[in-house]
């Protein structure tokens, strides 16, 4: 009887751990055909990002790396489960961190020629956004997580506020002027946002949190102001 016992939590923990991680190998195989389809039409704005890595390729292997490190951030209490109110949640930064955005770049009336060109911009940026995302923030929550684990489940926003630093630092050198600052600040805040949807409702939310609001940004905002 223990023995049975002890076969079936394993197949239960099993079946959670797959749907935890399948997720992620959706996206990441969405992803990678993004890649695909794109690269040939804005070669250099991956190259910008990727130099001369096939963005296939990268968008791929950072997929595999998610997924093998899924169970260890679930584990240590860094990937929640789907539920209802992720949708309102998410709808809800979305439009908090997009009004905010929009609202300082009209007021700064900062130059147009930043966001990737449509239509294929509908595909880099879902693209991109998967390897900022695993890159920048799940592979530093990562390592983080394994290497401090009591430290992790005593100070989770600490540790949130750390996995959003690499992401904040890389946007905020390539900015100009006194607006690296802002960027910074900002990104520190998005960052922090990304891994608390993601302690509480998993990747997906996460995900699409970043997706809504690059379409603000990138593609709608961008569209209007080119207008």
């Amino acid at each position: 009887m223990a023995l049975d016992q002890r076969v079936e939590r394993v197949q239960r923990q099993r079946a959670r751990a797959w749907r935890f991680t399948f997720g992620v190998a959706l996206v990441a195989c969405a992803a990678t055909a993004a890649a695909s389809l794109a690269e040939p039409h804005l070669r250099g704005w991956f190259a910008h990002y990727l130099g001369p890595v096939s963005a296939p390729l990268c968008v791929a292997a950072l997929g595999v790396i998610a997924v093998s490190i899924a169970p260890s951030l679930r584990r240590g209490r860094f990937w929640g489960a789907p539920r209802l109110q992720a949708v309102f949640a998410t709808a809800a930064f979305i439009s908090v961190f997009g009004g905010v955005i929009i609202a300082i770049d009209h007021f700064a009336a900062a130059p147009i020629g930043r966001n990737a060109p449509l239509p294929w911009a509908l595909l880099y940026y879902p693209a991109m956004g998967f390897v900022a995302q695993i890159a920048l923030h799940l592979v530093p929550l990562s390592a983080i997580v394994w290497a401090f684990p009591a430290f992790s489940r005593q100070r989770p926003w600490t540790v949130m506020a750390l996995s959003a630093l690499p992401e904040a630092m890389l946007q905020g050198l390539s900015a100009e002027g006194g607006g690296a600052a802002f960027v910074a600040l900002q990104l520190i805040g998005f960052g922090i946002t990304e891994v608390y949807l993601l302690r509480r409702f998993g990747f997906i939310t996460m995900y699409a949190f970043r997706l809504g609001y690059y379409l603000i940004w990138h593609i709608v905002w961008a569209a209007v102001r080119s207008g």
